[in-house]
C-alpha cells in the first residue's frame, strides 16, 4: 500500500461514521487523483476513487434495512442493461473473435501502432475493466437511492475544492518541472508503477514543451478537465467564480495538449448551444480568439504549429488517427459487436466504445447519457444545474476528441453529480407545478 493509501483509507474508515454526502464529496475530490494509487496489485495502481466508490458501496449495505423497498428507475434499468451487455462483450467476444489483431491496453498508442498490436485472446483486463465498470453502476445507482438526504450545497462546495486543488497542485507541479528545485510531492501523487517516469507525461518529447498533467496520466485529460470546467464556471456569478475561471484559462495556456484545445473550442460552441442568445455568442467567440491570440504569439507560435498541425502530420498525430482507423475497422470485422470490454486500447472515446462493446452497448450508453442529462435542460437556470450541464457535455466533446477511457473517474463523478443535483431540482419543480 502506497502512503497516500495509508492516508486515504484512514480518511475513508472516518467518513464511514458521517452523513452519507461526505463519502460524495470524497468520490468528487478522488475523482481528479488519475494518477495516484492506494495500493498497487501486480503493476496495476488501484486509484483513489475506486476505493472511495467501495467504501461508499459498504456504507449504503450496512445503512440500508429494508432491500425490498428498494426501486429501480427507467435511467438506471437501462444502465443495469448496459452493464450486462458490457460484462457479456468481455466474456464472451475475446473468445468469438480470439486470434484477431488487437491493440493491448498495457501498451501505449505509439507503441501499438508502432508493433502491430497483438492477438486477441481473454485477459484479464477484461475482468478488471468488468469490475471497475460494476463498481461505477452500482455507486451509480445507490447514490441514487440516497440523492434525497444529500445536501447538493455541499457537494457544490466540494466541487469548487476539487478544482481549486487541481489548480493549485497543477501550477505547482509546472513549476516544479520548470525549476525541479520548487518542491513537489511527484513520488506521493505520482505513485502508480506503470509510471517509470514520473513526470515525463508532462514533457512533450517531439517538441521539447512542459505541460500541465496536474494530478492526470496525462496533459489530454488534464486538458479536457480544464476546458469543461472552465465553461462550466463561466457563467456563475461572483467574484470567486471570476477569479476561479482565470485561473482555469491560464491553466489552458499551460496544459498545450491538442485534446485540450478542441475540448475548449467545443465548450464555446456548447456554451452558446445552451443559452442561445447572441450577445453570449460574441462573449464565447471572443474568449476563444484571445486564448489563441496568446498561444500564437511569435514566442509561443511554434508550439501551436507543433500541437495542431505538425503532430497531425507526424508521431503522435498519426498514430492516433491510425488507432482510430483501425478501432473502425475492428468494429466493421466483427460485425458491430465489438472485441469485448477491455480487449482494444485507442485514442478517441467513439471508437473506443464502438470497437469494444459494439453497437449495443454503444447506442446503450447514448440512451442513458441522453436519459440523464435531457430533464435538466428544463431547469438550467439554477447554477448548480448550469455547471454540471456544461461540465458534461463540454467534457463529453473532450473524450470524443482525445481521452478514451470508460471507467474515467472525472466521467463517472459528474454521472453522479448529475443525479443528485437532478434528483432535488426536478423534483422541485414538480412540487412547484403540483402546489399551483
Amino acid at each position: 500500500m502506497t502512503l497516500f493509501g495509508i492516508i486515504w483509507i484512514f480518511i475513508m474508515i472516518f467518513l464511514l461514521f458521517k452523513p452519507t454526502q461526505y463519502l460524495v464529496s470524497a468520490l468528487i475530490f478522488s475523482s481528479i487523483f488519475q494518477a495516484t494509487s492506494v495500493i498497487n496489485i501486480s503493476g496495476r495502481g488501484i486509484q483513489p476513487f475506486f476505493i472511495t466508490e467501495l467504501f461508499f458501496i459498504l456504507k449504503f449495505l450496512f445503512a440500508q434495512k429494508n432491500f425490498k423497498s428498494i426501486r429501480i428507475d427507467r435511467t438506471s434499468r437501462g444502465l443495469f442493461l448496459f452493464l450486462l451487455v458490457c460484462i457479456v462483450s468481455a466474456g464472451f467476444y475475446p473468445e468469438i473473435f480470439r486470434g484477431i489483431e488487437v491493440y493491448p491496453g498495457n501498451l501505449g498508442i505509439d507503441e501499438n501502432v508502432e508493433f502491430g498490436g497483438a492477438h486477441l485472446s481473454y485477459s484479464s483486463s477484461n475482468m478488471i475493466q468488468s469490475i471497475f465498470l460494476a463498481v461505477h453502476v452500482i455507486t451509480f445507482y445507490m447514490i441514487y437511492l440516497k440523492a434525497d438526504v444529500i445536501d447538493t450545497q455541499f457537494i457544490w462546495k466540494s466541487i469548487i475544492i476539487t478544482v481549486c486543488t487541481f489548480i493549485f497542485l497543477g501550477f505547482l507541479q509546472y513549476l516544479h518541472l520548470l525549476n525541479p528545485s520548487v518542491p513537489y510531492p511527484s513520488s506521493f501523487i505520482f505513485n502508480n508503477e506503470v509510471f517509470e517516469n514520473k513526470d515525463s507525461f508532462s514533457v512533450d518529447g517531439q517538441l521539447g514543451i512542459t505541460r500541465m498533467a496536474a494530478t492526470f496520466t496525462e496533459p489530454s485529460i488534464a486538458g479536457a478537465f480544464i476546458a469543461a470546467s472552465f465553461w462550466a464556471f463561466f457563467p456563475q456569478k461572483g467574484l470567486k467564480f471570476r477569479c476561479i475561471t482565470l485561473l482555469l484559462f491560464i491553466c489552458l495556456i499551460f496544459n498545450l495538449s491538442s485534446t485540450g484545445m478542441v475540448t475548449f473550442l467545443a465548450g464555446a460552441i456548447v456554451y452558446t448551444f445552451i443559452f442561445k442568445r447572441k450577445i453570449l455568442i460574441w462573449v464565447a467567440l471572443s474568449i476563444c480568439i484571445v486564448y489563441y491570440v496568446i498561444i500564437s504569439v511569435p514566442s509561443l507560435n511554434f508550439i501551436l504549429n507543433g500541437i495542431l498541425l505538425d503532430k497531425l502530420n507526424t508521431g503522435s498525430g498519426i498514430n492516433r488517427s491510425s488507432a482510430d482507423l483501425f478501432s473502425w475497422n475492428l468494429f466493421l470485422d466483427t460485425y458491430g459487436l465489438g472485441v469485448g470490454l477491455g480487449s482494444h486500447r485507442t485514442s478517441s472515446f467513439l471508437f473506443n466504445t464502438l470497437s469494444n462493446i459494439g453497437f449495443l452497448g454503444s447506442l446503450l450508453w447514448v440512451i442513458f447519457i441522453s436519459r440523464l442529462l435531457k430533464p435538466l435542460f428544463k431547469v438550467r437556470d439554477n447554477p448548480e444545474v448550469l455547471f454540471v450541464l456544461v461540465f458534461s457535455l463540454v467534457l463529453l466533446c473532450g473524450q470524443i476528441a482525445g481521452v478514451s477511457e470508460l471507467n474515467l473517474g472525472i466521467m463517472w463523478m459528474w454521472i453522479f453529480v448529475t443525479v443528485i443535483v437532478k434528483d432535488k431540482y426536478l423534483k422541485h419543480k414538480n412540487n412547484s407545478h403540483a402546489t399551483v
